[in-house]
């Protein structure tokens, strides 16, 4: 709602001259330093079941992230995961935005494949040395 307000503000403010040229909303999810987060939360998550939607993807049998993937590599697909929710809700919310004003956005939080932007999470489904990484 307030990315979708500032969109409105903007164009009530600028939307003939069109002098705002860019706006990026927060995309860069992830983690610097650790592999992943080890909040409470997060951590009854990690121990809790894989979702069925990325153990279709990656044809894993269901249990735990460290029974689906190796304790060794298992923390990051979970990661990818938590990732691929936030990156989802954002893209919601950039969509709500636009409809609003249409301006370019600068996506930093996706990775460029080809022609196609695709979210850093996709790349765990969609790139096959990541997803080997997670079969050891």
């Amino acid at each position: 709602a307030a990315f979708s307000a500032l969109m409105r503000h903007l164009k009530s403010l600028d939307g003939d001259e069109h002098t705002v040229l860019m706006v990026q909303v927060e995309n860069e999810s992830g983690s610097i330093g650790t592999v992943r987060d080890f909040s409470p939360d997060a951590n009854a998550a990690f121990a809790g079941q894989v979702p069925a939607d990325m153990l279709a993807a990656v044809h894993k049998k269901s249990g735990t992230w460290s029974q689906a993937f190796g304790s060794e590599v298992a923390s990051f697909p979970f990661m990818v995961a938590s990732v691929r929710k936030v990156d989802k809700e954002q893209a919601e919310i950039l969509e709500k935005g636009l409809d609003e004003l249409q301006l370019d956005v600068d996506d930093l939080g996706r990775l460029r494949r080809g022609d196609r932007h695709l979210p850093l999470a996709d790349i765990f489904v969609a790139d096959p040395l990541v997803v080997r990484a997670g079969a050891r």
